[in-house]
């Protein structure tokens, strides 16, 4: 997605996370840098000469060439996270309060996360998946909404892209949409694994909750379709805990 800046010259590029299943997490991570390297180098090049450069199809093959050292960097980083023993018992117990029990303690990073997600492909032969979904406040639709807004630590908002809503109001957007997000780990067909979240809970805006992550599996009982379905549709089912969450750590 390309959004314009607002008064000044050139655009934001941002690279969005389309639904994928069943996907080699190392394949699907290394796309998702080699792109984000392409999107960078291309809109540091149209920048400063312009988006009828000759030398562009270079620029951002060079820039996907980097984006792929970056990967190789990161996923030499995932390495050295330590799992928690509890992620790794989760493949050996059955039941859903066993389940419950052991990850009752438990905290989580995105790091240690993704980590976990890489050994799971790579140990126990499970592909990853992600579903979202996000309802909008009511009265609002799509074409309301700018390209991206962001809100500041200061209560004020940057809004990129065009919008007929007024700061005020894309403020309340922020604050009230609700946006759900699922991590699969498919081990067989029956078997699986899921960690679920909303933006407002892993950024600590829930009321009386720090920031956190559920966790559900199919020990829980339910089919993995309807909670594909209820994520699709902005919902997540109740999980019965909460999994402290740290972002970029």
């Amino acid at each position: 997605m390309k959004a314009p800046l607002d008064g000044k010259n050139g655009n934001i590029h941002m690279i969005e996370f389309e639904d994928f299943e069943f996907a080699d997490p190392f394949e699907k991570m290394a796309e998702v840098y080699i792109n984000l390297g392409g999107w960078t180098e291309r809109n540091t090049h149209t920048l400063k000469y312009g988006e009828d450069s000759p030398s562009l199809a270079e620029a951002i093959d060079q820039g996907r060439k980097q984006g792929f050292q970056d990967f190789m960097r990161h996923l030499e980083r995932s390495g050295k996270v330590p799992i928690p023993g509890e992620l790794e018992k989760l493949f050996n117990i059955k039941k859903k309060s066993r389940q419950q029990e052991l990850i009752k303690d438990l905290k989580l990073t995105s790091d240690v996360l993704m980590s976990f997600i890489y050994h799971a492909c790579k140990n126990y032969g499970c592909t990853y998946s992600m579903y979202s979904g996000k309802v909008l406040p009511t009265g609002l639709s799509e074409k309301d909404v700018p390209s991206m807004a962001h809100l500041e630590d200061d209560g004020t908002v940057s809004i990129y892209g065009k919008s007929t809503l007024t700061d005020p109001q894309v403020k309340s957007l922020i604050l009230q949409q609700k946006s759900v997000y699922a991590k699969f780990l498919d081990r067989t067909p029956s078997e699986w694994y899921c960690f679920v979240y909303t933006m407002s809970g892993i950024v600590g805006r829930e009321i009386e909750q720090r920031p956190h992550i559920h966790y559900l599996s199919s020990a829980w009982g339910m089919k993995r379709d309807d909670v594909v379905r209820d994520v699709k549709a902005g919902r997540y089912p109740y999980t019965g805990n909460h999994i402290p969450y740290e972002r970029y750590r």
